[in-house]
């Protein structure tokens, strides 16, 4: 009688369920004002639409980027920050965008026709970015780092935090004694004031302008441009400074970089998001196996003896006094290396352990792995460096394909902050009288002729050199490539190679260079080679006979 009170409880449940499960979708039908709620129609529309046994449940509704932001932003924030901290593959997959994106720095190249002044201000740059001797960061606000090292930390925000707040600091903020009268403060997601709006009217405004204020940034009403943001004077939680009231920092000493991915959106979300509990969960699992296997490992034998007085039990060790009987009067010992057993009769010596990982983990762990690479639009091999699962074809394949990923964001960092840099160190530049540039009055006459430049990208080596270099003359011969091309492919400047190339020819004069002189008497050889007759290869002798 109790099974079928059992069984009959599941029935109405598993009917209860299916009925809620129908008045959901019903009353969705009705909300949307489908065609499916009325009588007698039948149609062939979406599958994803269908609100069935397995879907009913599954109804997100809708939500407006902001507040999504609102909800779950610090949340994400926080937990990927954690991973970075702690989770191998999370490390791993941010500096596979550090090292591919920025490398050693993405650098500029003026566009100006006189070769002196073009030289004269890549070494103005060079100083005030730190990367020459004697320099002293005079383009970080608190002088500690280059001006890659700061591209670099932005990119890691943009992944880690969503977004970083890029302010220019002028001579106001800087003081004087400073080469160059610009410096770059970088102001994480944690310093902006979201949870500081001001309510009024029913709107998030700004106390003094009216604007309306959303997750810390004060909006144009009209348009949606950001005016300004609202930023904390110092870093929340931390020691030695006091958060204090919030500052107003107009745009247009600052510039906030986030990939947005919602229309409308108006602060970042990590781009770790999608992935943060695949990687939590498999550094939690790969921890648990970790653990395992050292419990395990702390076991190399069991004596398995017939009488049940532990006392009486023989000993593995060299002395009876090192043995332990646990609670349950089970006995514990510890071997010394080249220790003999004399066991009584019936006792029997067990192997116990290790035996984990188990051998199913491995595909199980790779899958979890290809999910993560695949959140991040990057392959595993990328992801792991593990290239022992893959052969020469797939690793250029999925190297291939990272590059694109890659090249997309240092593009996405050129548009939106390195041109944005360039104009204020240029404008900077002329307003201090720097040697080598325009007066002002002739930098505002026709700006656009002093701020014209090129990035150069870090670049990457080829894979098959041989092949590519012989490729790449072709191109060149049928005028489908440049030469300034295949160097920053490499993430070179031509002109520098250009110049370099002529220094050695001077240097080696008639002689002429050993490493071209060295490949053609390779080819020489290889072509006398390919004339000789091929050897005759020995008979080999009938099976069977003996010679």
């Amino acid at each position: 009688m109790a099974t079928d009170d059992a069984a009959t409880r599941q029935f109405l449940r598993h009917l209860e369920r299916r009925h809620r499960a129908a008045d959901r979708a019903a009353a969705v039908r009705a909300h949307s004002g489908s065609p499916w709620s009325e009588p007698g129609w039948h149609g062939a529309g979406y599958d994803a639409g269908e609100m069935g046994r397995l879907t009913g449940d599954w109804n997100p509704g809708t939500i407006g980027p902001n507040r999504l932001h609102q909800l779950h932003a610090r949340t994400i924030r926080e937990r990927v920050r954690d991973l970075e901290r702690n989770n191998p593959k999370a490390v791993s997959a941010i500096n596979a965008f550090l090292r591919n994106v920025i490398s050693q720095g993405i650098t500029p190249k003026p566009q100006i026709a006189n070769a002196t002044l073009r030289s004269e201000w890549e070494d103005e740059w060079e100083h005030w970015a730190g990367v020459v001797p004697g320099s002293d960061f005079h383009c970080d606000l608190a002088q500690r780092q280059t001006l890659y090292g700061i591209q670099t930390q932005i990119l890691r925000e943009i992944i880690v935090a969503g977004g970083v707040l890029v302010v220019f600091n002028g001579s106001e903020r800087i003081g004087n004694g400073r080469r160059h009268p610009l410096a770059i403060e970088l102001v994480p997601e944690e310093r902006i004031a979201e949870e500081n709006d001001s309510w009024t009217s029913g709107a998030w405004v700004a106390p003094r302008s009216g604007n309306p204020i959303v997750r810390g940034v004060e909006l144009d009403r009209r348009t949606g441009r950001h005016l300004a943001y609202w930023v904390k004077p110092a870093q929340v939680n931390d020691v030695g400074g006091d958060e204090g009231r919030p500052v107003r920092i107009d745009a247009s000493r600052c510039r906030y970089l986030s990939l947005l991915t919602l229309t409308g959106q108006v602060r970042g979300i990590s781009l770790l998001a999608p992935i943060v509990l695949s990687t939590q969960r498999l550094g939690g699992y790969l921890d648990s196996e970790l653990v395992a296997a050292e419990m395990k490992a702390q076991w190399a034998y069991m004596v398995q003896s017939s009488d049940d007085a532990p006392d009486l039990v023989s000993t593995l060790a060299d002395d009876a006094s090192v043995a332990v009987v646990d609670a349950d009067g089970n006995k514990l010992e510890r071997m010394s290396p080249g220790s003999v057993y004399y066991g009584r009769p019936g006792d029997k010596i067990s192997a116990v352990g290790p035996n984990v990982p188990q051998s199913d983990s491995v595909p199980w762990i790779n899958l979890i792995e290809q999910s993560i690479a695949q959140g991040l639009d990057l392959s595993a091999i990328e992801l792991s460096r593990d290239y022992s699962r893959v052969n020469f074809s797939s690793a250029r394949a999925a190297m291939n394909r990272d590059r694109k990923t890659f090249r997309a964001l240092q593009t996405f960092l050129i548009d939106h902050i390195l041109n944005r840099v360039w104009y204020e160190w240029v404008r900077g530049a002329v307003l201090v009288g720097r040697p080598g540039f325009p007066a002002a009055q002739a930098f505002l006459d026709d700006p656009d002729q002093y701020l014209r430049v090129r990035w150069r990208t870090p670049g990457w080596d080829t894979v098959n050199p041989v092949d590519d270099a012989q490729a790449q003359r072709i191109m060149l011969q049928d005028g489908t490539i440049t030469r300034e091309e295949i160097c920053a492919a490499r993430g070179v400047d031509w002109e520098e190679t250009q110049r370099q190339w002529e220094l050695e020819n001077s240097v080696f004069g008639m002689a002429g260079d050993p490493a071209k002189n060295a490949a053609i008497d390779q080819t020489d050889d290889d072509s006398s080679r390919a004339d000789d007759p091929p050897p005759v290869e020995p008979l080999e002798d009938p099976p069977g006979e003996d010679t």
